[in-house]
């Protein structure tokens, strides 16, 4: 999810502490989550950033980054998450800069960041 150290409230020293349980996917074309078990910790210093989840249709992410977005519910994040192809950009792997159509997706971009920073 990021780069840099994420920090957990109460605090984690290590994976053990998330207690985390393999979840079913919703449908054969996804893949099983791992979500947190019990009071699930909080990311509380991602609140106010705006955070975006978008995913190509054809991206190798397409079965499993409903399941970052569930980690960051249970985080108390506040996100969304957009499937491409829910707002009509279809086809598209995970290398969204390289597409034929990558000035639609960047406008799309564009348009979303522009509305959480009003």
């Amino acid at each position: 999810m990021s780069n840099v150290c994420l920090k957990f409230s109460p605090p984690v020293s290590g994976p053990a502490d998330l207690n985390l349980v393999k979840v079913a996917p919703p449908s054969p074309d996804k893949k099983s989550c791992w979500l947190q078990g019990g009071v699930p910790h909080q990311l509380t210093g991602l609140a106010g950033v705006p955070i975006l989840v978008a995913t190509g249709q054809a991206s190798y992410h397409a079965t499993y980054d409903y399941c970052t977005s569930k980690f960051l519910t249970q985080a108390g994040v506040k996100h969304d998450y957009v499937p491409l192809a829910s707002v009509g950009i279809l086809g598209n792997g995970h290398m969204e800069m390289l597409e034929m159509n990558n000035l639609t997706i960047a406008a799309f971009y564009e348009r979303w960041l522009a509305s959480k920073l009003r």
